[in-house]
C-alpha cells in the first residue's frame, strides 16, 4: 500500500515572497562621492609615503637603524598612526631614535615596533567652537598714530613678554593665542607642511635638529633654577622683568639718543647745557620719538615668534622667518600705511604708528630692498660696518632656552642679511648672547666673557674680541668720561659702538647715568644708547628703568631748543 502526500499548496509560496522587503537598489554615485573617495586615498597615500620616509631615514640619524625593504613597509602602518593623530613626522624621527640604547640592536625592527607601540600618543581632542571676541579684545583703532613713541613699544613688549613666558612654561602646544594692546591676534596652528628654506640658498646650520628650546629648559632656566618644576611667582616675575627690561631698554635709549644722534659734544651742551642731555629731548616733531632701531627690533620679536610657532610644524629656520619680519618692516618704509589685501601681514605690520620713516641707514634700505635674502656665504653688503644689525639682535638673547652657540648662529645669520660685514654681524652676534646671558641671571662680566670664549672659534672676530677687551679695561681707567665712551665707540663700527655699550653699562652708576653716559659724545648716540638700554634692561629688569612722570630723569636745563614740557604725557 503506497501514501502519497503532495506539499503543492497554491498561493502560499507567492503570499510569502510578498511578506518579504525588497532589497533596496544601490544609489548611482555623486560626483561629490568621487571626489571625496579619490580625496581620501589621496591623504592616505601621503601619510603612507610620510611613514615610509620617516622609517628609511632613521639609518641617517644612527647606522644601527638600518631597515630591510620589507620590515619598512610592514611598520609603516604604525607610523601611520602616529602622523594621523597630528604628530609631524620630525617628532615621530625624535621618539624613535632618543635615548637609544649603548648596546647593540640585534633586532631594529623588533625594536622600533615596540616603541611605536608603547609610545602611541592619545588622539587629539575635538576642536571647540570659536568664540565670537569680547568687547575687551575687539579690535579698536589706535588713538594716537602720530608716530613710534616709547609708550607705543612699552605696549607692543607688553605682547612679547607674553609671547616669550607663554613660550617658556610650556612647548607643548602648536597654537598660540596672544592678546595685544588694540585687539586680538589670531590663532597660529601647525597647518603648513611645506618646509621654508631660503630664497637663494639654505644655511649651513639645521636648525630642525636643535631641541634646545624644550630640552634645555628642562636641564635649567634663569638663575640655575629646575626648570622641570613649575617656577615660583617671584622666579617668574623676575623672568618677565628681564625680558621687558630688555625691549623697553632698547626703546628708552633709542628715544634719548635719537635728537641728538649725530651732533658732536660741544654741539649737545650748547643746546642742552654743560651736563649735555639729561632727559628725553625733542625730535621727529614730539618729545621721546623712537627710531628705526626699535622698530627693527620689534620685527625681531614678531619673527622669532612665527619661526616658533612653525617649528611646531616641522617647517623649521629661523632666518627665513626673521627676513621676511623685516621685509615688512621696510614695506612701512614707503608704504602710507597697513595694507589690508596682505593676509600675512600678522599683528605688527598693523600697526599705524610703525609707517613713519625714522632716518634708516642705506644698508637697511639696500638689503631689504628686494626678495633675496643673504647669507653668510652670500652676505648683502659685504663692506657695511654699522651698528643697525646689532641694534636690533637683543630679541634673540630672550631665548633662554637655546643653546648659546645658537643663539650667536641665529644672529649672525640675520645681521648677514644687510650687513655682511664679519665685524657687523659677528657684534651682532656677542650683542645677542651678551643679553642671552644677562636674561639667565649672570653678571655683565661674565656675559662678556662668555661672548668673547663663543667669538674665539669665528674667523675674523679679532676686531669685536679686542674691542670687548678694551672695554672691559677701561673700567679700571678711572672715572667715565665722555672722551673714552667716543675712544671705545671709535668711527662708529658695530664693534665700537657694543664695546661702548658694555663700558657704560659696567660703569653707569645706575639706569640714568649709564644711558646720558652713551648718548652724550661725539659718536652715534641713539645706537649707543639703544645698545646700553638692551643691556641695563636685561640686567636689571623693567622696574630699574624710568616710568613716565617718574622723577629718575632730571629736566634737562632749558633753552630755546629744548622745550620744558613733561616728555611722558
Amino acid at each position: 500500500m503506497t501514501r502519497t502526500i503532495s506539499y503543492n499548496r497554491p498561493g502560499v509560496a507567492a503570499a510569502r515572497a510578498a511578506m518579504k522587503p525588497a532589497a533596496p537598489r544601490p544609489a548611482p554615485p555623486s560626483p561629490g562621492s568621487k571626489v571625496s573617495a579619490s580625496a581620501a586615498r589621496a591623504a592616505s597615500d601621503a601619510v603612507l609615503d610620510a611613514a615610509l620616509d620617516v622609517l628609511a631615514g632613521l639609518r641617517a640619524h644612527d647606522p644601527r637603524l638600518l631597515l630591510a625593504e620589507r620590515d619598512v613597509r610592514r611598520l609603516a602602518p604604525a607610523v601611520s598612526a602616529w602622523l594621523d593623530r597630528g604628530v609631524p613626522p620630525t617628532a615621530v624621527q625624535r621618539t624613535l631614535t632618543n635615548a637609544l640604547p649603548k648596546d647593540p640592536i640585534l633586532n631594529p625592527a623588533a625594536f622600533l615596533a615596540h616603541r611605536l607601540r608603547a609610545l602611541l600618543p592619545p588622539p587629539l581632542p575635538a576642536p571647540a567652537h570659536p568664540r565670537p571676541p569680547s568687547a575687551r579684545t575687539r579690535s579698536r583703532p589706535a588713538r594716537d598714530a602720530t608716530g613710534p613713541s616709547v609708550h607705543r613699544a612699552r605696549a607692543a613688549a607688553g605682547t612679547a613678554v607674553r609671547w616669550v613666558w607663554r613660550r617658556r612654561e610650556s612647548d607643548v602646544s602648536p597654537v598660540r593665542v596672544i592678546t595685544d594692546h588694540s585687539g586680538p591676534l589670531r590663532s597660529t596652528s601647525g597647518t603648513f607642511r611645506k618646509p621654508i628654506r631660503p630664497l637663494n640658498r639654505p644655511s649651513p646650520v639645521d636648525y630642525s635638529v636643535e631641541p634646545s628650546y624644550t630640552r634645555s629648559l628642562q636641564r635649567g632656566g634663569p638663575d640655575g633654577c629646575d626648570s622641570r618644576r613649575r617656577l615660583g611667582r617671584a622666579e617668574q616675575q623676575d623672568f618677565r622683568s628681564r625680558v621687558r627690561g630688555t625691549l623697553l631698554g632698547v626703546a628708552v635709549g633709542d628715544a634719548l639718543g635719537a635728537p641728538v644722534d649725530g651732533l658732536g659734544l660741544d654741539e649737545i651742551r650748547e643746546q642742552y647745557g654743560a651736563e649735555g642731555l639729561l632727559d628725553l629731548g625733542f625730535g621727529y616733531g614730539r618729545r621721546g620719538a623712537v627710531t628705526h632701531l626699535t622698530q627693527l627690533t620689534l620685527f625681531s620679536v614678531d619673527g622669532l615668534i612665527r619661526a616658533q610657532v612653525r617649528r611646531d610644524t616641522g617647517a623649521w629656520h629661523p632666518p627665513t622667518d626673521l627676513h621676511r619680519a623685516y621685509l615688512r618692516w621696510a614695506a612701512t618704509q614707503h608704504d602710507w600705511g597697513p595694507d589690508e589685501r596682505r593676509k600675512d601681514d600678522g599683528w605688527l605690520a598693523r600697526e599705524e604708528w610703525l609707517y613713519a620713516r625714522r632716518d634708516p641707514t642705506r644698508a637697511l634700505l639696500i638689503g631689504l630692498g628686494d626678495e633675496a635674502m643673504g647669507t653668510l656665504e652670500s652676505p648683502k653688503n659685504a663692506t657695511e660696518l654699522g651698528p643697525e644689525a646689532t641694534a636690533r639682535s637683543a630679541p634673540f638673547g630672550l631665548l633662554v632656552g637655546w643653546e648659546p652657540q645658537l643663539v650667536v648662529q641665529l644672529a649672525v645669520e640675520c645681521a648677514a642679511q644687510t650687513h655682511g660685514h664679519p665685524v657687523a654681524y659677528l657684534s651682532a652676534g656677542a650683542y645677542a648672547v651678551i643679553v642671552h646671558a644677562l636674561a639667565s641671571g649672570e653678571s655683565l662680566d661674565g656675559a662678556v666673557q662668555r661672548a668673547l670664549a663663543l667669538l674665539a672659534v669665528r674667523p675674523g672676530h679679532e676686531p669685536v674680541s679686542d674691542a670687548l677687551q678694551h672695554a672691559l679695561g677701561a673700567v679700571r681707567q678711572g672715572m667715565p668720561t665722555p672722551a673714552r665712551v667716543e675712544e671705545l665707540a671709535a668711527d662708529g663700527s658695530a664693534d665700537g659702538l657694543l664695546a661702548a655699550a658694555v663700558y657704560c653699562a659696567l660703569v653707569g652708576e645706575d639706569v640714568r647715568h649709564g644711558l646720558c653716559l652713551a648718548v652724550n659724545h661725539d659718536g652715534p648716540s641713539a645706537a649707543a644708547a639703544a645698545l646700553t638700554g638692551g643691556l641695563l634692561g636685561a640686567l636689571h629688569g623693567e622696574t630699574a628703568l624710568p616710568r613716565p612722570g617718574s622723577p629718575n630723569w632730571r629736566a634737562a636745563p632749558p633753552s630755546s631748543n629744548s622745550p620744558t614740557t613733561s616728555p611722558w604725557r
